[in-house]
């Protein structure tokens, strides 16, 4: 049995009234396929997912609209991961400056910087997110 060949092949022209022997094997072969497939894909993915997903009888265009969704959450995963390697970064600038510099007072000033950092950072983070989020829309 070719379970992907709804997969790998257009979905055929409806049946009619005329159709020929062949083309209703075709379609019958398709179909079948298709809703194997169908049955396939959504037990195996998640319950959430699945909800998540408008309802589709083609099993090509279903993957096609869980690969789009998982696109847009990867734009967004991607900006967030940036905006913590830009934050680490700019942390380590200064708690470097700091040292170099002297100022500080050792750990007791570490930990007041890091501290006043942090609080500046979540006002920042913020921003980058919104920011983030408008990438991700479609």
């Amino acid at each position: 049995m070719d379970l992907d060949y709804a997969l790998r092949v257009d979905e055929p022209a409806k049946l009619t009234d005329n159709s020929t022997a062949e083309e209703k094997s075709i379609y019958e072969k398709w179909e079948r396929s298709n809703r194997m497939s169908l049955m396939i894909i959504k037990h195996s993915i998640s319950y959430t997912i699945r909800g998540a997903m408008p309802g589709e009888e083609n099993a090509k265009k279903f993957l096609s609209q869980i690969a789009d969704r998982f696109v847009a959450s990867e734009k967004v995963e991607a900006c967030t991961l940036f905006s913590k390697l830009v934050t680490m970064r700019v942390s380590c600038e200064i708690l470097h400056e700091d040292v170099l510099e002297g100022g500080g007072g050792g750990e007791a000033g570490v930990e007041s910087l890091l501290d006043a950092e942090d609080e500046e950072d979540e006002e920042e983070r913020g921003e980058q997110l919104e920011e983030c989020g408008s990438l991700a829309s479609p």
